[in-house]
């Protein structure tokens, strides 16, 4: 009676975001790619070791967070940010319904995810396709429990965009490049 299966999901709804450590192990293959072609096939010996460091970012886990604010009335979807990256993943917890509209100038910013970016020349579509652009787990929530969740988990959360009600053409996660 307590599962989160998004069937409650309202325009309207407030989508949040639990910011990630780092790439969380989600397109490795690309980041070794990245790698070899910035440094050689020998990266790990060649690459600054503060680079590396944020490559081997233990990932993070949400348990914790998610048990301190479940008893909340209004958690209507909860989406893990794994392999597929933003856009692969946040669709999983809204029906086909609705659809996710984030900002991306609301998506933490890790030096990782801007380096990898760069030196990969990836555009933005890839990179929201690929990794978790600084977000590891996602909320959508009514609108009225948003501030409770901040006041819960302080700086740990940010608030990314909004669901609105899908067009038959539509796609299920728009995010929006208004950085």
């Amino acid at each position: 009676e307590n599962i989160i299966e998004g069937q409650n999901i309202q325009d309207g709804d407030v989508i949040l975001g639990l910011k990630s450590s780092g790439i969380h192990s989600n397109g490795f293959s690309l980041v070794r790619a990245i790698l070899t072609k910035v440094y050689g096939d020998n990266y790990f010996e060649k690459a600054p070791e503060s680079l590396i460091d944020m490559v081997m970012e233990p990932t993070k886990i949400y348990a914790d967070s998610i048990k301190r604010i479940l008893h909340l009335r209004g958690i209507r979807g909860i989406s893990h940010i794994t392999g597929g990256g933003l856009i692969g993943n946040i669709h999983r917890s809204i029906t086909n319904l609705k659809k996710a509209v984030i900002h991306s100038s609301n998506l933490p910013k890790l030096a990782i995810m801007d380096w990898l970016k760069l030196n990969g020349d990836l555009s933005d579509v890839e990179m929201y396709k690929t990794f978790n652009c600084g977000v590891g787990m996602t909320l959508v929530v009514n609108r009225n429990i948003t501030e409770y969740i901040f006041e819960i988990l302080g700086d740990e959360v940010v608030e990314l965009g909004h669901i609105e009600t899908r067009k038959h053409d539509d796609i299920n996660v728009e995010i929006l490049n208004d950085l």
